[in-house]
Formats: C-alpha cells, sequence, structure tokens
C-alpha cells in the first residue's frame, strides 16, 4: 500500500460520514508512474492507436502533461474504441477500449480509492453479518 492510499485511508476514517470529493492532491508523477507499469503491456490500444510501448517512448513528459491537465481539471477523457466480441451464444456484445492515457490515469485513481472503499465495504459488511445493521439496498455509502 502506498503512501497517498494509506493518507486516504486515514482520511476516510476519520472523516467517516464524508465522501471524498477531490483526489487531486493524492495522484502524482509517482502514481501515474507506478500505473503506467502496472497495466497489460500487451492491451489493445485505444482510439489514438498509441500502445503500452509507444507511450513510454514519450518518457516522463506525457505522464507530466497527463497529471498537468488532471491537477487543472481540463483532462477530458477520449472517446473509447469500440470492438464487438463473440458470445458463447453465438451472438457478438460490445467491448469499450479505452487510450493507454486513459487507463493509466484510471488506475491511479482507483489505487488510490480502492483502499478506502474497500475498508468501508469490509465495516458494513461485518455490522451486517452482527445483525446490527441492515444490508444498503441502492448503492454502497463511499
Amino acid at each position: 500500500m502506498s503512501t497517498k492510499e494509506i493518507q486516504i485511508a486515514q482520511l476516510s476514517r476519520k472523516h467517516k460520514d464524508s465522501t471524498l470529493h477531490n483526489l487531486h492532491g493524492f495522484i502524482d508523477i509517482y502514481a501515474l508512474y507506478g500505473s503506467y507499469k502496472r497495466l497489460n503491456r500487451q492491451s489493445a490500444s485505444g482510439v489514438d492507436g498509441e500502445t503500452w510501448q509507444s507511450y513510454g517512448k514519450g518518457g516522463i513528459g506525457k505522464m507530466t502533461e497527463l497529471l498537468n491537465k488532471f491537477k487543472k481539471g481540463t483532462y477530458r477523457a477520449p472517446n473509447v474504441r469500440r470492438v464487438y466480441i463473440g458470445k458463447d451464444s453465438g451472438g457478438t456484445r460490445p467491448l469499450g477500449i479505452p487510450t493507454i492515457e486513459d487507463k493509466i490515469l484510471q488506475t491511479a485513481v482507483l489505487g488510490g480509492t480502492w483502499t478506502s472503499v474497500r475498508t468501508r465495504i469490509q465495516r458494513i459488511l461485518v455490522r451486517v453479518q452482527a445483525g446490527s445493521e441492515s444490508a444498503p439496498s441502492d448503492r454502497l455509502p463511499v
């Protein structure tokens, strides 16, 4: 667990009834680089055609640009490439493939929030199993 994930988990425990709205302070160049390294190197490219290898050739400069756009609030996820894959029943289903850059940012944000979400879900499940609370019906409290 990274230091940023620990900080988010601590904030979550301290403010149990609050929702985390701003993750800009928790995402840094190290989180983006770690996310890049965790991606599947053979994953399909998105609408921009960029692969894991070609994104890496841009060096830290591309990640710095991505981080700046994210922190300024100007980052907009590009369109998702749509492909159709076969089903066992004979039909097809759509599959959306995001760009490598979008995968990097999604992974960084998810990595920073998952610890908090997982902790809250576990607390709820313990209370439900103990019979002190009913199961949430329409949404998970995050």
